[in-house]
């Protein structure tokens, strides 16, 4: 007894008698088949049966004896405290909405640092603001999905098809939490939760390469959420078979490399790319953001405004592309048809039109892309949750460009 929990003695030839009757039972079912079907019986089942009735009778004669194996004893002891434990914890946590529980294992400073019980580690909560990566992501498993098995069932065991041979396939978020006292990390280790259950971590040589990002985003009060893909499949005896994968870009492009704006702002969804032009107009600027290195990606976080355009003959409204607040290129008259009007109205909302964008070249030559939607292929819904028009657009505020002379051409 320890800590008012009682255990039952375990005595010496207990295991030894139950995987006695095992081995004979198994083996016995195909010695018998064999003989059905006039079949001598293979040596290996013969070699089997004849141990499994060896312990039987060897761990019948030990049993007699009652002799107390203390050893099994203790460590029966242990994981029936180490249980109770656990569940008295899970119990506070379901009851407790923040997650925090009131007992000495667990307290508030536990849940963002995270605690150990019984050698078993539990990383921190997520916690904070969630943000989405900054690009497009690529499949990345991730590992010791092994180790949950009990979250896998409380996230999918209520499904039919978790139960089936081809198991269940669900789509949900993940949240990255950095879990630098992790006892097994080597200070940085990733904990990976799927809608709210710990199923895994990034695997060691991921976790080396995220952890810096992900840890920086931390201490702003970030955490990254990314799409993710959970497969499990539960079989006859229990055990439970499972995989999760992310969808998630290099950590260099988790965030951009400039900032965002200090005016209010909103970024717009990703849809389609967009080549800029006249980028060779602005290599003063974009020098400051071309990567060393053929083919390497700078992510940048680019802003648009609505603009006029002047050409040799005439004049259009044209939407600018700026980085920083510096000029990088324009639109063709073509694309600003398309995304013209999404950017005044954000304008007459009084924020900046913020774009995902993308530069690549050189010093001497570089090319600007981004990734956006336009007027046609906007969400509705996200543009009511912009509130009414409170202002004009840039391009409504500037003066109009001056008209051309007309020519009289002599005959």
């Amino acid at each position: 007894m320890a800590d008012g929990i009682d255990v039952k003695p375990t005595y010496k030839g207990e295991t030894m008698h139950v995987w006695g009757w095992l081995f004979t039972v198994l083996f016995g079912i195909r010695i018998v088949s064999d003989i059905a079907h006039l079949r001598f019986p293979i040596p290996i089942a013969l070699i089997g049966a004849t141990l499994g009735i060896f312990w039987i009778f060897r761990g019948r004669w030990w049993l007699k004896k009652k002799i107390v194996d203390e050893e099994a004893t203790a460590r029966a002891q242990k994981a029936k405290e180490a249980k109770k434990a656990k569940e008295a914890n899970d119990q506070q946590d379901q009851s407790t909405p923040s997650g925090i529980s009131s007992t000495q294992q667990t307290t508030s400073a536990d849940l963002l640092h995270g605690y150990m019980i019984d050698d078993e580690w539990y990383p921190p909560k997520p916690s904070g603001t969630f943000v989405e990566p900054w690009v497009r992501g690529r499949n990345l498993e991730i590992v010791g999905e092994a180790y949950h098995p009990d979250a896998f069932r409380r996230l999918v065991g209520h499904k039919t098809e978790f139960h089936s041979p081809s198991g269940i396939t669900a789509l949900g978020e993940a949240i990255l939490v950095p879990d630098p006292d992790n006892p097994y990390g080597k200070g940085e280790a990733v904990a990976v939760y799927f809608d709210g259950e710990h199923v895994g971590y990034l695997a060691q040589e991921d976790a080396h390469r995220y952890f810096p990002v992900l840890s920086r985003l931390s201490e702003e009060g970030d955490q990254l959420r990314v799409p993710a893909r959970m497969w499990a499949r539960n079989n006859v005896v229990d055990d439970v078979y499972s995989s999760v994968t992310l969808n998630i870009p290099d950590p260099h492009g988790l965030t951009p490399s400039n900032g965002l704006p200090n005016t209010p702002f909103v970024i717009l969804p990703t849809d389609r790319k967009i080549q800029v032009t006249k980028e060779d107009e602005f290599m003063d600027v974009l020098v400051h953001y071309v990567r060393r290195g053929s083919g390497v990606e700078n992510h940048v976080a680019a802003t648009l405004r609505s603009t006029v355009e002047i050409r040799p003959r005439s004049a259009y409204e044209a939407v600018q592309v700026e980085i920083d607040g510096e000029p990088i290129g324009v639109l063709t008259k073509g694309q600003s048809e398309k995304l013209l009007p999404l950017v005044k109205h954000i304008e007459q909302r009084g924020l900046i039109p913020v774009v995902r964008a993308t530069v690549r070249g050189t010093k001497l030559k570089a090319d600007v892309v981004l990734d956006t939607v336009d007027a046609q292929t906007v969400d509705d819904d996200w543009l009511d949750s912009l509130g009414e028009a409170a202002t004009e657009a840039n391009v409504d505020r500037m003066p109009e460009p001056p008209k051309r002379p007309a020519f009289e051409w002599d005959e």
